[in-house]
């Protein structure tokens, strides 16, 4: 579906209201949600999509921001002719994602479903303790961030996804 000059991926099934939307985590893409989504569709209208420069989505503009997600999101959705309100659900990074999306949209959000998501204070929070780990943790996802742009940015991780699909992503109906 174009946005604006670039084509996201989105895959709509079953019927109902509010339309349920699924927002993967960062490394993965909307056929991670294979399981669960013909579950959902069983009662409600739900769909998932390939963020920009995931699987067989175009890459979108820099910075790649929870907030330009949101947007790009939001965008899709009305091109795709997908009313609200929506229930959002999102796992880990989607987290972000998804209550940013609600934070700029909150009349179009009816419920959000956090499915093991992240959080910006979540190492603050742990006890004292653990500051060990959480020092660990926070300079092994600040080198995950800086790896995961550098993925995206090259369409390495379209790549790999379309090799994991026998290397055609048009073969297994991702266009």
């Amino acid at each position: 579906m174009d946005i604006g000059g670039y084509l996201l991926k989105i895959n709509c099934t079953g019927n109902g209201s509010p339309t349920v939307i699924l927002e993967a985590g960062l490394g993965d893409v909307s056929i991670g949600w294979s399981r669960a989504q013909p579950e959902i569709a069983k009662f409600a209208r739900v769909c998932s999509y390939d963020r920009a420069g995931y699987a067989s989505s175009d890459a979108g503009p820099m910075p790649r921001t929870s907030v330009q997600i949101a947007k790009e999101l939001r965008t899709l959705l009305q091109n795709a002719r997908k009313a609200p309100p929506y229930l959002l659900v999102g796992h880990s990074f989607g987290g972000y994602n998804v209550r940013v999306f609600n934070g700029n949209y909150p009349g179009e959000v009816t419920r959000i479903v956090l499915v093991d998501s992240t959080q910006e204070d979540q190492y603050e929070l742990l006890p004292p303790a653990w500051g060990k780990i959480y020092s660990s943790e926070l300079r092994r996802e600040k080198r995950q961030a800086m790896w995961a742009r550098i993925f995206v940015d090259l369409g390495l991780a379209r790549w790999m996804h379309g090799a994991r699909l026998g290397g055609n992503a048009y073969k297994a109906g991702l266009r």
